[in-house]
């Protein structure tokens, strides 16, 4: 592919990718400091300070969240309660207490809660946070 193609092709995602944002930002609905994405989780940030973000998060009921993406965010998912199941454009997960899954900014995924009491931890970090060895 020529260079041209590619940034396109680069152009298009990055629509694509907005335009899940955009739709999971609609799902979410705030009250008293807490939030639903859709009716699947009922969240609380416990930090948000507008480079990192913690949130905790309960099944309200079992269905599949939305396919999206974090474009400036690296996800960590960490299963404290019963099991998730992730979907990525590649593969599916299963996670079950204790487990964590690592997603690269922008990766698209959805998520689905496998038991009614699943809770997870979920760290959103921008990948220049990140220190490598």
């Amino acid at each position: 592919m020529q260079i041209e193609e590619l940034n396109k092709e680069r152009e298009g995602h990055l629509k694509e990718m907005k335009s899940a944002g955009e739709k999971l930002k609609a799902m979410i609905i705030r009250t008293n400091g807490k939030y639903n994405i859709g009716d699947t989780f009922r969240c609380e940030n416990i930090i948000d300070d507008n480079e990192i973000q913690v949130i905790d998060a309960h099944t309200i009921n079992t269905s599949m969240m939305p396919k999206h993406c974090h474009p400036i965010s690296s996800e960590y998912i960490v299963v404290v309660k019963g099991s998730l199941e992730i979907k990525t454009n590649k593969k599916k997960y299963i996670l079950s207490r204790g487990e964590y899954l690592v997603l690269k900014c922008g990766e698209e995924h959805s998520s689905k809660p496998l038991t009614k009491d699943t809770r997870t931890i979920t760290l959103l970090i921008p990948p220049e946070k990140a220190y490598r060895r």
